[in-house]
């Protein structure tokens, strides 16, 4: 999808979200109706960040500099939680499909996430074989190599060192079996 077709979807389903939101709040159903907020907010700052990139993009093909990103850190929470992605039901904060008792605890993995590098990006990595160190490493920790995948104990990982963090993992003695 481009940029204008990407922003078009969003739009629509920021139409969408305040139709719900409205009919949860006529209803007087609260919670529904604070979670329907938090979505509404959650959608306009995803708006917000991809026309920045459009405009970012855009600058870079005319050969002027992107536009500066916001440096100031949110001022409030519902700030916070719109940038992240972060809705609260009333009960609990949800993001990525998984719920939790603590916005800091959302927050955390959230941001986790941002930082990790976007598929499109991890698609884009070099298949390399493993090093002669990397394959000595391997031996010793009974990994595998095949078709730029590491396999472990019937598991497959994209790097090295995943396959070896889990490798080291299940290595330690438990507690129990220390005298």
């Amino acid at each position: 999808m481009t940029f204008l077709a990407d922003m078009d979807d969003l739009k629509h389903r920021i139409t969408r979200a305040e139709a719900v939101r409205e009919a949860w709040r006529i209803s007087g159903r609260q919670e529904n109706y604070l979670e329907a907020c938090s979505i509404v907010d959650a959608l306009e700052a995803q708006l917000e960040t991809l026309e920045r990139s459009a405009r970012d993009s855009a600058a870079q093909e005319r050969g002027t500099a992107p536009a500066a990103a916001p440096s100031e850190p949110p001022r409030t929470t519902e700030e916070l939680m719109a940038r992240l992605g972060i809705v609260f039901d009333g009960r609990s904060f949800r993001y990525g499909g998984y719920r939790y008792d603590s916005l800091a605890d959302a927050v955390n993995y959230a941001e986790l996430e941002h930082r990790r590098p976007s598929p499109g990006e991890h698609a884009l990595q070099q298949i390399r074989e493993p090093t002669a160190v990397e394959q000595e490493l391997m031996r010793g920790h009974a990994i595998t190599f095949e078709n730029g995948v590491f396999r472990w104990r019937g598991y497959q990982y994209d790097r090295l060192s995943d396959a070896l963090a889990y490798a080291k993992l299940h290595a330690r003695p438990s507690a129990q079996n220390v005298p």
